[in-house]
């Protein structure tokens, strides 16, 4: 029998336009970018499914977006792992990084950047069904099957939500 496999595919929150370095992987996340993290966690955790992973990017904003999101879920708090291949990565790397993931982990949450994670979305929930993820946009999807079988085509999509249509 197949299980269900949630996966959720997050587009770090809004970023500063420099960074203390001057390097684009040290960047923060803006004052919005802080507020919207809270506000996507926070709607998160009312969903009837929930990440029980968070992976991320090892930049600085994705790790933040993270860490917001994930203390957003009180107890139990997702298990967060930085995983350098999803900074900046190829939609191939950011499938793999999801392929790889143990099996005993249903429900996943990849953050990752920009253009790679609406690339993502696109790919897995089929054109035309979701937009561009901008910041700290979620998509929702799910399949049946071992995350070594995710692949275009398989999945449902659950919902995408928006920072803006988190607004009263």
């Amino acid at each position: 029998m197949q299980q269900k496999r949630h996966l959720w595919l997050i587009r770090h929150a809004d970023a500063a336009n420099l960074s203390r370095s001057g390097r684009d992987f040290d960047r923060p996340l803006s004052a919005t970018g802080e507020a919207q993290a809270r506000a996507m966690g926070q709607w998160l955790a009312t969903q009837p499914e929930r990440p029980e992973w968070l992976v991320h990017s090892d930049a600085a904003r994705t790790t933040r977006t993270a860490e917001l999101i994930g203390d957003s879920f009180g107890d139990p708090a997702p298990v967060r792992f930085a995983e350098h291949r999803l900074y900046n990565p190829t939609f191939e790397t950011l499938l793999s990084v999801v392929q790889e993931t143990a099996s005993d982990c249903k429900r996943l949450a990849i953050i990752s950047h920009n253009p790679t994670i609406t690339e993502a979305a696109l790919m897995l929930a089929g054109n035309g069904r979701v937009a561009a993820m901008v910041p700290c946009a979620v998509v929702w999807l799910s399949f049946d099957g071992q995350w070594q079988d995710l692949r275009p085509g398989i999945t449902e999509l659950q919902t995408m939500q928006t920072p803006a249509g988190l607004k009263p």
